[in-house]
């Protein structure tokens, strides 16, 4: 504000002058600029700091602020007229001595005050409109995020349950009666049911119970390294894989879950689209987030790609504990890199 109407008045003072010296047949000189700079840079630094110490009162003084705001733009431009007054001289133009130049000088200083406040007034308006609008739609995003993870972990649960309550007693009952009904065969015919038998109480102990975990983790009572060793043992026949956990007692359970599902989303890209030799997975949990990183040695991802719904639900949990994610080429390894805040 202060270095607009400063520059206006440089504006304004340098027409009058020049105008002047071209009446009387004088060209510009270093005598007019030396009566220009002097009064531009007082006028600034006089305003300038009247608007800072009406900026102080008004944060001070808040039920007085739009009192206290008008009588700055009047002592703002009630400073204007004083600056010039005091650096008159001789060589001066008399009519700006007089009492209507100087109400002159005071009116449109107080307009400028008020013109540009309105101008800044009204972008500022637009811009924290905007900025209000965009912090209600990402509030709405990640209540929309939340709901969308409550809403998987939930049918995760639900079919975990179903596997390990249902479809376990169903196998059981269904071995129970086939050992009934073997009874009744001949020894060969016998030794086959027995082994159909037994592969479904393998599919039952071991495969229905893998499942289960692996879609609602027991964590509760359990370490992260077991949770995710057990994560890493499915992949174990197509690709090596290594696991470093450092794990702190503070770290709450849902933090355990999102590291969980990020590591889980990590892994299945890595052996799905780079069917990688080596996968090292490293989780530091230290005092004030946790650090994931997951490295393998496989295809590099294309330059040109869109992400998919595996790092869409790393992009969810990243940002429940707003945190940030990247996977980069290093080499000829593919870095994931996931910080989670505590």
């Amino acid at each position: 504000m202060a270095g607009l109407v400063s520059a206006f008045q440089f504006l304004v003072i340098s027409a009058v002058l020049l105008s002047l010296n071209m009446a009387t047949g004088q060209s510009a000189s270093h005598e007019t600029a030396s009566r220009i700079f002097p009064l531009t840079a007082v006028s600034f630094l006089v305003g300038y700091l009247t608007l800072l110490l009406g900026a102080l009162v008004m944060r001070k003084w808040s039920k007085l602020e739009a009192l206290l705001y008008h009588l700055t733009g009047g002592i703002f431009a009630l400073g204007a007229v004083v600056v010039r007054t005091v650096l008159s001289n001789e060589s001066t133009p008399v009519y700006w001595q007089a009492p209507i130049s100087n109400l002159r000088l005071f009116l449109v200083t107080l307009l400028l005050f008020y013109t540009l406040h309105a101008a800044i007034g009204s972008a500022n308006s637009r811009i924290s409109e905007e900025a209000r609008q965009a912090q209600v739609a990402r509030a709405a995003l990640e209540v929309q995020r939340r709901r969308l993870i409550d809403s998987q972990e939930k049918t995760r649960k639900q079919i975990a349950d179903f596997l390990h309550d249902r479809l376990q007693s169903d196998l059981v009952i269904l071995g129970i009666q086939m050992n009934r009904a073997a009874a009744t065969l001949p020894t060969e015919s016998r030794e086959v049911l027995h082994a159909f038998v037994d592969e479904i109480e393998r599919i039952r102990e071991v495969g229905v119970r893998e499942v289960s975990q692996a879609l609602a983790p027991e964590l509760q009572n359990r370490s992260l390294t077991h949770a995710i060793r057990d994560l890493t043992r499915q992949y174990e026949p197509v690709t090596q894989i290594s696991v470093e956990v450092s794990e702190s007692a503070e770290v709450t359970e849902s933090q355990r879950l999102a590291v969980y599902r990020i590591v889980e989303q990590a892994l299945l890209n890595a052996v799905k689209h780079a069917e990688p030799e080596s996968v090292s997975v490293v989780i530091n949990c230290g005092a004030h987030h946790i650090d994931i990183t997951v490295e393998n040695d496989g295809r590099q991802l294309p330059a040109t790609g869109s992400a998919g719904s595996g790092f869409a639900i790393i992009e969810t949990w990243v940002s429940q504990f707003e945190g940030n994610w990247s996977i980069s080429p290093s080499g000829e390894r593919t870095i994931l890199v996931a910080r989670l805040e505590i």
